[in-house]
């Protein structure tokens, strides 16, 4: 009993563990690759020319008591993150909510951001 006791509370503080996006093989390549991703706010212009590719949406998430704070910037870096995969070099379009407490993503707070990755022609040399 006590050693069932024992396995159960364990596996429930494993499940509130914080994800990590694993960007191996080189993680400061993909996140200098990222950060350059251009990010428009919903009001925004962004540059003409530019192809629509997907919405996109993630949330930075604090698990539990103990974990990295959740914020808009993580939730940023992670939508700049998302935008790379889908073969963007812009999100437009971004909004960005703040939750105190979600029990669907079973956080103590998390900042939602979403917009539309997109693909916007390079500036003309001057």
């Amino acid at each position: 009993m006590v050693k069932t006791l024992a396995v159960m509370l364990i596996l429930g503080m494993t499940a509130c563990a914080p994800v990590q996006m694993d960007l191996s093989p080189e993680p400061d390549a993909a996140r200098m690759a990222a950060a350059r991703v251009r990010v428009f706010t919903i009001n925004a212009p962004y540059p003409e020319g530019a192809e629509m590719l997907q919405p996109i949406e993630v949330a930075s998430c604090q698990r539990n008591a103990y974990g990295a704070s959740s914020s808009s910037a993580d939730a940023i870096q992670q939508l700049q993150q998302k935008a790379l995969t889908v073969g963007a070099n812009a999100v437009v379009n971004v909004t960005v909510d703040a939750r105190p407490v979600s029990f669907f993503m079973n956080c103590w707070n998390s900042v939602t951001a979403a917009g539309t990755a997109a693909r916007i022609p390079p500036a003309p040399q001057r």
